[in-house]
């Protein structure tokens, strides 16, 4: 909010029929520009609430984002356990196999 009342776009002063209320418009802000709109309260009208679902989006796709790094390294984590027990039950196979053909 300006001195006068007016909201304007926190990073340009731009005003508010320069920046809609589009998803467009929104995701091309920072976090920071987004937490400031925010910041000034529920005055500042469909900005305020257009900046914090935009910082909802980023929060949710974030999350998603985390949830599957996390499960991708899950997944390694147990193919690299399943061959670990494969290599070991193979190595114990062919042991076993040469004890066998020495008692020969």
């Amino acid at each position: 909010m300006t001195g006068t009342g007016t909201l304007t776009h926190p990073g340009e002063n731009a005003a508010d029929s320069e920046v809609g209320t589009s998803d467009v418009s929104w995701e091309s802000l920072s976090s920071e520009e987004l937490k400031s709109v925010v910041s000034r309260g529920a005055q500042g009208g469909e900005w305020f609430y257009a900046a914090s679902r935009e910082l909802q989006r980023r929060a949710a796709l974030a999350t998603t984002t985390a949830e599957e790094a996390e499960t991708t390294v899950s997944r390694r984590k147990q193919r690299m356990t399943q061959i670990v027990i494969l290599a070991v039950a193979a190595f114990l196979l062919v042991v076993s196999a040469l004890e066998i053909w020495s008692r020969f």
